[in-house]
């Protein structure tokens, strides 16, 4: 599967190596997570409705690193916030929303340096950056 956008070189391949842009601390969470076996749709893990595949998984934690020398850190983000592609909106809905659902995974369960400020809330996720980030190197304050 992959990524569609209007622009080809934009088109994000889930499947592709990703070539990791974050701290060497942070790795450590992104291995953590137990991922199960699914008959057809790979490795990855169910948030209790929706299948996230470890290649969406990895894509969405990419992004937020690729990203995150740009977050300060008590700004308010939403989804296109912490990920910030330049093409967002031409993003196909279903991928922009399992990002959204990624990234919420991630600050529940401590995977990036996140909170999520309004759990309450079923889309529309708010985040801000977590005090956790004070353990992280000075370049990402």
């Amino acid at each position: 599967m992959t990524f569609t956008s209007n622009n080809p070189a934009e088109t994000l391949d889930r499947s592709a190596p990703v070539a990791s842009t974050a701290p060497s601390w942070s790795k450590l969470a992104l291995a953590q997570i137990k991922l199960q076996k699914h008959p057809t749709r790979g490795s990855g893990l169910s948030n209790g409705r929706y299948w996230l595949s470890e290649a969406l998984l990895r894509r969405a934690w990419e992004l937020f690193w690729r990203n995150s020398q740009y977050l300060q850190r008590d700004a308010i983000y939403d989804t296109p916030g912490l990920a910030a592609p330049p093409d967002w909106d031409n993003w196909k809905r279903g991928d922009r929303i399992a990002i959204g659902m990624c990234f919420k995974y991630f600050a529940v369960h401590g995977v990036l340096p996140i909170t999520l400020l309004n759990p309450e809330k079923t889309c529309n996720f708010k985040y801000r950056l977590s005090d956790d980030l004070a353990r992280a190197p000075a370049s990402l304050h």
